[in-house]
């Protein structure tokens, strides 16, 4: 009996053995499993902000090339604008006819008498616009504006020749 009493308790405890075995392997494999699971909601994850950034980066690009086309299209506006401005200003008096008509002699550089005749020409009776002509060895043509809020007309020489604005 003797005897039976060891082979019971070796076979207890190597059923104990394989018992705890196999509730470990058991164990492990519920871990393996639910690390498996997040592994792949993870690489899901990844895949998906791959995607994302992919997408941002094609956004970015194009966001970069519109900003690019913006730039140039505001650099062309500019030169533009500054192409309706006259090279060098002068300041205009608007007192009358006669002092702006002395003041586009002096944007002229008529220091030396060169303007033989100045004119000008009320486009329409109550107007405040008028049309100056200077001659001499060349003829220049500007459109004067003089104030006139209810036209919504302010000070301004427009040289007709230059296609430009001398006072803006």
């Amino acid at each position: 009996m003797k005897r039976y009493k060891k082979i019971l308790i070796i076979v207890v405890v190597t059923g104990l053995l394989v018992a705890t075995g196999l509730f470990i392997t058991s164990k492990i494999n519920q871990e393996i499993t639910s690390l498996e699971k997040e592994l792949s909601v993870a690489a899901l994850v990844l895949d998906s902000t791959s995607d994302e950034l992919r997408d941002m980066s094609v956004l970015l690009s194009e966001t970069k090339s519109d900003l690019s086309d913006t730039k140039r299209a505001l650099s062309s506006i500019e030169n533009k604008l500054n192409q309706a401005n006259c090279k060098s200003a002068v300041e205009i008096d608007y007192t009358s006819n006669y002092t702006v008509s002395e003041s586009i002699k002096s944007y002229l550089g008529d220091s030396q008498g060169s303007i033989n005749k100045t004119e000008w020409e009320v486009v329409w009776n109550n107007s405040k616009v008028s049309y100056h002509k200077l001659t001499g060895e060349y003829l220049h043509l500007f459109i004067v504006y003089f104030d006139d809020k209810d036209m919504g007309y302010s000070n301004s020489v427009f040289n007709i020749g230059d296609q430009c604005w001398l006072d803006q």
